[in-house]
């Protein structure tokens, strides 16, 4: 029969335990790795909260735009431009006038296709609709999360190698003062 035992995890050990063998170094490193992660989780709400100010202003910038934006049908007058092969000239009637110019289609389509865009109020082109807001507050959230867990985990390793050279030293004043005289068999 096999038992299963559950044991506190090494770092609350190192933190809690009254060893007199855990040195004060590594106590210290245990408790900067406490930080980093307690940084990384307190992170994610406000990581959150970013995220929905930005969605909640690009909402608003995306309502705007539309009202000002109506869609219309464009014929493909010439190949793409440049290498580009989803930039093509196209024609267009909007707001009384015919236009003309490079637009973005949705494929590469050939002279002759008819392709729906997007023009302004007075018939020019207005481009491809924007990045939806929820998209660009999810990719904003994720970088302030990753970006403060990135310099938590730096910090982290910082303290951790400065930790590891100051136990170094006192190993190597330790061996200095010992001398290698310790075991000797001279009187």
């Amino acid at each position: 029969m096999e038992t299963f035992v559950l044991r506190a995890p090494r770092w609350f050990t190192v933190l809690f335990s009254r060893n007199p063998l855990i040195r004060v170094a590594d106590r210290l490193e245990a408790l900067a790795l406490v930080l980093a992660v307690a940084v990384s989780l307190l992170t994610v709400p406000v990581a959150g909260a970013v995220g929905t100010a930005v969605y909640d202003s690009r909402s608003r910038t995306h309502a705007e735009q539309a009202q000002g934006r109506s869609s219309v049908v464009a014929t493909v007058i010439d190949h793409p431009v440049r290498s580009d092969l989803t930039r093509v000239h196209a024609r267009w009637f909007a707001a009384g006038t015919e236009h003309t110019g490079p637009v973005r289609a949705p494929s590469s389509p050939k002279p002759g296709d008819s392709i729906e865009i997007l023009v302004n109020e007075d018939g020019s082109y207005a481009g491809p609709p924007a990045t939806p807001a929820a998209r660009v507050a999810v990719f904003v959230a994720l970088a302030v999360w990753l970006n403060v867990t990135t310099v938590a985990v730096v910090a982290f390793l910082g303290a951790r190698s400065l930790l590891k050279r100051t136990r170094d030293a006192g190993w190597r004043t330790d061996a200095l003062a010992s001398d290698g005289n310790e075991h000797s068999s001279r009187p």
